[in-house]
Formats: structure tokens, sequence, C-alpha cells
């Protein structure tokens, strides 16, 4: 997924990335965001019963807040430090591997974010429709 990601330049990945590593507000990670679930499919998960991490790996801010939520809130989404580092060390060393990389792309945009924008010239869009685009190299 992160060759796709990269490949495609998308918009929506650098914004994900700038909020998640950077800016890291509490506000982001609790709600509901419709791209980040799908892109991760609640993997960072985390409430008073269930945490991704070890809770000695999130910050202060964030173990308090863990330890006050409902275990029946399980869209909560709350990144570990450790987990942060591992994935912004991952995305800067990563290069894109040509042989995964795919003639025709179909992307459902119904089922992520509307801001998610491909800025990669060397795909051109031959369909879409209210839901799918389809691109060709």
């Amino acid at each position: 997924m992160l060759n796709f990601f990269l490949l495609f330049n998308c918009e929506s990945l650098t914004f994900l990335i700038i909020k998640f590593f950077f800016l890291n507000l509490l506000s982001f990670f609790n709600f509901r965001n419709n791209f980040f679930l799908r892109l991760f499919i609640y993997r960072y998960q985390a409430n008073s019963l269930y945490t991704y991490s070890n809770i000695k790996h999130y910050t202060d801010d964030f173990q308090n807040e863990i330890k006050n939520l409902s275990p029946f809130r399980a869209q909560n989404q709350i990144v570990p430090e450790d987990e942060k580092e591992r994935l912004l060390e991952l995305f800067l060393n990563h290069t894109i591997d040509k042989n995964l990389v795919a003639d025709y792309v179909i992307i459902n945009f119904s089922s992520i974010s509307e801001h998610f924008k491909i800025l990669n010239e060397e795909y051109n869009e031959i369909f879409s429709s209210k839901n799918y685009k389809i691109y060709s190299r």
C-alpha cells in the first residue's frame, strides 16, 4: 500500500502524514476519520479495555484519555509514539518497487476521503463515475 501512495503522490497522504506525525492533535485521532479508519482498519483502536501497544508508549495525555474511554468506543484511533516513529521511518526510507506498479488502477472514491487527490501525471483517468475512477499508464 505504501508503494501505491508514494507512486501516486496522493495529496491526502501528505495531509495525513503531517497530522499524524507532527501535529499530534488529540481531536484528530478521536473522531471517526473515514480515510484513517480504512487505511489502518482499526489497527490503532484504543480504549480502557484494549490498546494496540503497551500504555507506556502513549503520551501522558493519551494515557489519561485511553484510561477514561469506554470499551464500547471501538472507533477511537490513537497511535502510540513508538508506532509513529516506526511508520515515519518506513515512509521516509521506502523506495518505490517498479515491479509492483500496476498498468491500471481502480479507486473507489466513495469509501475514502472526498479530498483524496492523485498528483501523479504518469497515470491518466480513463473512466469516472460517482464512486469509481479508473486510471491507466
